[in-house]
């Protein structure tokens, strides 16, 4: 029986399984506090995110938004330049059974994942501090 689990299981069995793991230069989606917060990967893509969020919030179009996403995603895939390394997007799934209650997993995104990710993060505002 399986608990916990954090997407359709029914995507994970029509994705194609690899037997590699994310590394420091990949980007890891899912729940939980530090997945992306120190690698050298990650932080790469937020200052991408960064840089390109000002064209992004001058876009009045989807279409214009959508070319905007796309440069950001080539740029955090293709644009690391290490030994022509390909940054990968990851999703992380915890799911179990009742003898093993927290196993996880990491699943390769679909590039059209990977892309609504990117646009969701081209969104979203830095998070005020509350006020003390």
């Amino acid at each position: 029986e399986t608990t916990n689990t954090t997407v359709n299981m029914a995507n994970i069995i029509s994705r194609p399984v690899t037997t590699s793991a994310p590394g420091n230069l990949d980007w890891i989606s899912g729940r939980g506090k530090g997945l992306n917060l120190n690698k050298p990967g990650p932080i790469r893509a937020r200052a991408i995110i960064g840089e390109l969020r000002p064209e992004f919030e001058r876009c009045f179009r989807h279409g214009s938004k959508k070319k905007v996403v796309e440069e950001a995603y080539n740029r955090i895939r293709y644009g690391h330049g290490i030994d022509g390394y390909v940054v990968r997007f990851w999703r992380k799934v915890v799911c179990g059974t009742k003898e093993s209650p927290n196993t996880v997993y990491f699943i390769e995104m679909s590039k059209e994942d990977a892309l609504k990710k990117v646009h969701h993060c081209m969104r979203e505002k830095k998070r005020r501090a509350k006020p003390s």
